[in-house]
């Protein structure tokens, strides 16, 4: 690639006399001089200034000194956006905290969220994970990215994720760190790999040895590693090689016991046995129909390495291309994963969780506000559960309908305790598991019965005791041997209960809601979180993203005119179009926006170019996307009016995009187009 010429950085010279980033720059200060006197609303006003004032990515303007020698071109430009990057990051970053400052708090977010993609550093994130509003599951997320991000506290972190609530102990922590390392640093190497942060069950074998009890060796801090091969052992001796060379360095270092141990067919004992010995390594050799039935090897085989007190697990898949030389390197990165300091913070006995005294309502409910927050974290919390059931079953023995509404009421705060939801439905109607069967039944007659209150998903919500007896339920049924997730709207009178609308769910069930005049179901996909919506006319809407704002659907909608990856596409938020009143009321009207995105998809370019532009001047102040966005979409209009060199010239001022690479490919596309 040649060096930038010397008429070229002459011409980027001259460009540069034109403007300057130092009205942007004296901005941000002055912002920040502000904050520190307390006037948030001033600083807001001089934060925007400084985003004004640097909206446009012009590279000659990042550089107030010359080139460095040596540099070409295409690293000057990209030298160039990162500096432009990191000034961006620091001036939303300022936004951020003005608006945090007068308790605007989603708008606070978007800023804050905007400026962690341009510059994740640890400040930003717990800016965010500060913010009252905002539920358990959030804080934790943002407290974790925190604590991998440049500048962290660590051992400060570790403290406001035990204060969270969301761990039970210093090990459920580590497994979640774990998690975040091996997505972080190993996924792309080793994408066959996979962690798990679950309980591991108890495994009890006799091998060689004596009698492998795993929890007992869990429980000491060694880390247990069960290789489970295929029926014939055909390969037993290029895997097992592979495993004892992968921790060949940890047996030298002497840090963290490793525990192996070949659990095979009995008839492959004996061949087992004589593989160990050649490989004079102390491999425990036992039978693998002794394993509880909570392991489930894959079809080709596994090595399953479990470490911090059973709570994570590495799974490595094994099949015929599994050389001795990959598995290796793969039991030497995860056995250096594992190897990472615990954290420093051991969280103190779970209020909540030892009994109290007096027992009753009250010790119930303090101990769901204690499950609400374990269901934040990483691991499943069964015991939780059931001593939740416990406590569930001795307040029934006495309760009126009414006190089992209202425990059903406390109950429906949590995503799991299926046995206490269970057992409580049926204080209200003892028919109730039958009429639920039979009204699915109707739209899947293969159904054949509810699932077990552990399997699939149990949520329930419920109306205030005022109004009506109405519950919705996303329950789980079995249906042709596999599980199948169902939504429901019951009404409970005195003659029984009423199922009043059935309809099945083909996503992830993640909760419900019911509102004055209808009932709302959520679910999540892959990409995105989503809902569907039931008024007394039946079905008005289901769509993803979207999620509930006073009683009407708010849709996340995707701002660009061309797609991009779903992690990094802007959106607006589609407000009254879809109402829960009946009648319907009127949809809205189309926003500017909305009109440009249509007149795109219509070929109207030119008349999108102009509705874009007046976009640009209607920003909500909550979704996520800004005007740079609305840029790159005009640019677009411009594109396909045949203005090539326009298009160009305001695509290159686009350097800020979380959808940086689908910037690029237009502009080298733009590039080539112009040239001809």
């Amino acid at each position: 690639m040649p060096q930038l010429p010397l008429a070229v950085l002459a011409a980027l010279t001259l460009l540069a006399q034109i403007g300057s980033i130092e009205p942007a720059e004296e901005a941000h200060a002055e912002a920040v001089r502000l904050l520190a006197r307390d006037e948030a609303s001033a600083a807001e006003v001089a934060a925007r200034r400084a985003l004004a004032e640097s909206v446009l990515f012009v590279p000659e303007r990042e550089f107030e000194v010359a080139p460095e020698k040596g540099l070409v071109f295409d690293e000057m430009i990209e030298a160039a956006r990162t500096a432009y990057r990191e000034r961006r990051a620091r001036y939303f970053q300022a936004l951020g905290s003005a608006l945090a400052a007068q308790q605007r708090w989603a708008e606070a977010r978007k800023a804050l969220r905007r400026s962690a993609g341009l510059r994740p550093v640890a400040e930003t994130y717990m800016a965010m994970a500060s913010h009252p509003d905002i539920t358990i599951e959030q804080r934790v997320d943002s407290l974790v990215k925190a604590y991998f991000a440049p500048g962290a506290d660590q051992q400060g972190i570790e403290k406001a994720l035990v204060a969270s609530g969301a761990f039970a102990s210093a090990q459920v922590l580590q497994a979640l760190f774990d998690r975040e390392r091996f997505s972080r640093d190993l996924a792309t190497e080793f994408p066959d790999l996979e962690v798990v942060v679950a309980p591991f069950p108890d495994v009890r074998v006799v091998t060689s040895t004596g009698t492998l009890v795993t929890a007992d060796l869990l429980d000491e801090g060694a880390v247990v590693v069960l290789y489970l091969p295929v029926a014939g052992c055909n390969r037993c001796s290029e895997e097992l090689d592979g495993i004892r060379r992968g921790l060949a360095d940890r047996d030298r270092d002497g840090e963290t016991e490793f525990v192996v141990a070949a659990l095979v067919d009995e008839l492959d004992l004996e061949n087992a046995r004589r593989i160990v010995r050649l490989l004079a390594m102390p491999i425990e050799v036992g039978r693998a129909d002794r394993l509880p039935a909570g392991i489930k090897p894959a079809a080709d085989g596994e090595i399953v390495i479990v470490a911090r007190r059973g709570l994570m697990q590495v799974r490595i898949p094994l099949d015929e291309a599994a050389s001795s030389r990959s598995i290796a390197e793969q039991m030497a990165a995860a056995s250096r994963l594992l190897g990472e300091q615990e954290p420093s913070t051991e969280p103190s006995v779970s209020p909540g969780l030892g009994r109290q005294g007096g027992g009753g309502r009250n010790a119930l409910v303090a101990l769901i506000d204690r499950a609400v927050a374990l269901e934040a974290g990483p691991v499943p919390i069964p015991n939780v559960y059931e001593r939740i059931d416990r406590d569930v079953r001795g307040l029934l023995r006495e309760a009126t309908s009414e006190d089992a509404m209202e425990l059903l009421g406390e109950l429906a705060r949590l995503r799991g305790a299926g046995a206490a939801k269970s057992r409580t439905l049926l204080a209200l109607d003892r028919t109730l598991p039958e009429t639920l069967l039979a009204a699915v039944k109707e739209i899947a007659p293969d159904v054949v019965r509810q699932a077990r209150p552990d399997e699939g998903a149990f949520y329930v919500s419920l109306s205030a005791p005022s109004a009506s007896r109405r519950i919705l339920l996303q329950r789980t049924f079995l249906e042709g041997g596999s599980l199948r997730h169902f939504d429901l709207i019951v009404d409970l009178d005195a003659g029984g209960a009423s199922p009043v609308w059935v309809g099945p769910e083909p996503e992830r069930p993640s909760g419900t809601q019911l509102v004055s005049t209808g009932a709302v179901f959520f679910f999540a996909e892959d990409t995105c979180r989503g809902l569907r919506l039931v008024a007394e006319r039946g079905l008005t809407y289901e769509g993803c993203p979207a999620h509930l704002k006073e009683e009407a659907v708010v849709e996340a909608v995707d701002v660009l005119v061309d797609p991009a990856p779903p992690a990094e596409a802007p959106r607006f938020y589609r407000r009254g179009q879809v109402g829960l009143s009946e009648p319907a009321e009127p949809a809205a009207p189309e926003t500017a926006l909305e009109q440009g995105i249509r007149l795109f998809r219509e070929g109207s370019y030119q008349e999108a170019r102009s509705k874009f532009e007046q976009a640009s001047q209607e920003i909500d102040p909550v979704a996520p996307y800004d005007e740079t966005d609305l840029r790159y979409n005009i640019a677009r209009c411009y594109q396909e009016l045949g203005q090539g060199p326009r298009a160009l010239q305001i695509m290159e001022t686009v350097g800020d995009a979380a959808y940086q690479d689908l910037v690029d490919e237009r502009i080298d596309e733009l590039a080539v187009a112009t040239r001809r």
